[in-house]
C-alpha cells in the first residue's frame, strides 16, 4: 500500500520540470494543500516567456487533476494556530505558508514530501516529512523523538545497558536542543519563491 502524502511546492516544479521520479508516486495516495496552487501559480505568472506560462498551466492543470487538492478547514485552521504558537514559544520562527501545509499534515496524518529543507517540518509537533533525497526515509517530530528517547532510555534502565544508557543519553539530548537554534523571535520570516531562477529554455 501506498503512502499518504502531502506535495510541498517544490515537488511539484520538481514533477513539472521532470527532476523527480514520477513513478516512485505512483502508488502514493497524492495531496496539496491550496496555498501550494497559489506558489505554483507564481511561477506561471513571473514566466519569462508566454510559451513557459502556458506549459507550467498546462503541468498546474495536468498535476490538479491527478491529486486532491485540501482546502483550509476550520481543523485546518485549529493546528495552524497551535503551530504558529509552538514557533514563537520556541523562537524557531517559520514561512507562513510553510505552516499552512504542515497544519494540513497534522489535520490529515499525511507526511509531507519536500526539498526544502530549511522548512524543517519534522521538526514540527504532529507532523512528519520525508527527505526528498531519501525518500523511505521517515523524519518525525522532534515530539515524537523525545518520545522514543524516553521510551528507549527506560527500557536500558530496566536491563543490563546502564553504561550504554549514559554514554548515549547526552547526545539523545543534544539532538533534540539542536532542533532549536538561537534566532530572532519573528512570525514573519519570508519564505523564498519556490522557483529557481529562470534558465534559457
Amino acid at each position: 500500500m501506498g503512502r499518504r502524502l502531502i506535495l510541498d511546492t517544490n515537488i511539484l516544479i520538481a514533477y513539472e520540470r521532470g527532476t523527480i521520479d514520477r513513478s516512485s508516486l505512483d502508488d502514493d495516495e497524492l495531496a496539496i494543500a491550496l496555498v501550494s496552487v497559489a506558489e505554483y501559480r507564481v511561477g506561471i505568472e513571473l514566466a519569462d516567456t508566454a510559451s513557459r506560462a502556458a506549459e507550467r498551466a498546462r503541468a498546474l492543470v495536468a498535476i490538479m487533476s491527478a491529486v486532491d487538492v485540501l482546502d483550509c478547514t476550520q481543523a485546518t485552521a485549529a493546528h495552524h494556530g497551535r503551530l504558529l504558537a509552538h514557533v514563537r514559544r520556541s523562537g524557531s520562527p517559520r514561512a507562513a505558508h510553510d505552516l499552512i501545509i504542515a497544519a494540513h499534515a497534522a489535520e490529515t496524518g499525511r507526511m509531507i514530501l519536500s526539498r526544502d529543507a530549511k522548512a524543517r517540518f519534522g521538526d514540527l509537533p504532529g507532523v512528519s516529512a520525508i527527505d526528498v533525497l531519501h525518500p523511505h526515509t521517515e523524519v518525525v517530530g522532534h515530539q515524537q523523538l523525545a518520545a522514543a528517547h524516553r521510551a528507549g532510555l527506560e527500557r536500558m534502565t530496566t536491563g543490563p545497558c546502564i553504561t550504554a544508557m549514559l554514554s548515549l543519553a547526552p547526545a539523545c539530548v543534544l539532538s533534540l536542543m539542536e532542533n532549536f537554534p538561537d534566532c530572532p523571535d519573528s512570525l514573519k520570516a519570508p519564505r523564498s519563491t519556490p522557483w529557481p531562477a529562470e534558465s534559457p529554455p
